[in-house]
């Protein structure tokens, strides 16, 4: 059965839809012969989109679609397929940078134990002070935290590659906001205690409890976003989810909302959404 797919495609949809989708994809580039981890795919594959993809394994979107065309993906082009994109250009922050000075997580084992590490990375940036800088090592360049941060003004970044499978992502907490960017999403990362108390403290005919553990992407998000369009502006919305929504942050980036986020385990995150 064929299956239409663009830039915007999870890979995580695509691995759904054809067994044989992990052995054409990691034929693309090396970067993706981790999807044959099961762990690893399971981190990646519903976090990174097409195009997100194609920048990490330094290919472009029609190699994804020479590929997989044959197994009966119809490809629907949306951006362009040039794989000519420009260097990323280096930073005059990243050039003036003290070396002493760098805050360095290393991600790979906690990946390769099947953890997720973004709830930390979060967390560290909260506690980074103003102006410094946060270098995550990983393994490929993690293009939707990169999206994620700086859309949300959290924080400038700059991805060093150091050889193909070791990636430096350089990332420096602003000093003050920035003049050019509203930003309306206020979320963070929050121990369980404190928030068991914000949940107590929401009045139980002010809750709203949505369970999303057990869709398939995209569907948590469309659910999620729905629920927040009909939410009056004194409800507060309990969301029970499998992972840390990157992308659901990002697509709310200008709604003036304050979302809540602890994560229990790495199959159990729970948020609290309501307006500011």
């Amino acid at each position: 059965m064929s299956m239409k797919i663009s830039a915007d495609t999870r890979l995580s949809t695509i691995l759904r839809h054809h067994r044989d989708a992990v052995e054409v994809i990691s034929g693309i580039s090396t970067h993706f012969r981790k999807l044959h981890n099961p762990i690893l795919r399971k981190w990646m594959a519903p976090r990174v989109n097409l195009a997100q993809a194609a920048k990490i394994g330094g290919c472009s979107l029609n190699d994804f679609k020479k590929a997989l065309e044959p197994l009966g993906f119809e490809f629907e082009m949306n951006q362009p397929t040039s794989s000519s994109e420009k260097m990323e250009p280096i930073p005059e922050w990243y050039k003036q940078l003290n070396r002493e000075s760098i805050a360095l997580y290393d991600v790979r084992e906690e990946l390769s134990q099947g953890k997720d590490p973004l709830s930390n990375i979060l967390l560290q940036l909260e506690v980074l002070p103003v102006g410094q800088t946060l270098c995550i090592i990983n393994s490929f360049k993690p293009e939707p935290l990169i999206a994620l941060l700086e859309k949300n003004n959290r924080g400038v970044c700059y991805t060093e590659a150091i050889h193909p499978y070791e990636f430096h992502t350089y990332i420096r907490k602003p000093e003050t906001a920035s003049k050019t960017t509203t930003v309306h999403l206020q979320y963070n990362m929050v121990k369980g205690d404190i928030f068991q108390s914000a949940l107590m403290a929401v009045p139980a005919h002010k809750l709203i409890t949505l369970d999303v553990r057990h869709l398939e992407m995209p569907l948590p998000m469309q659910q999620i976003l729905a629920a927040v369009q009909n939410m009056q502006r004194e409800e507060v919305l309990y969301v029970l989810h499998k992972r840390i929504p990157v992308h659901l942050l990002e697509a709310m980036d200008t709604t003036p909302l304050i979302v809540m986020i602890v994560q229990h385990s790495e199959t159990d995150v729970q948020l609290l959404i309501q307006h500011k």
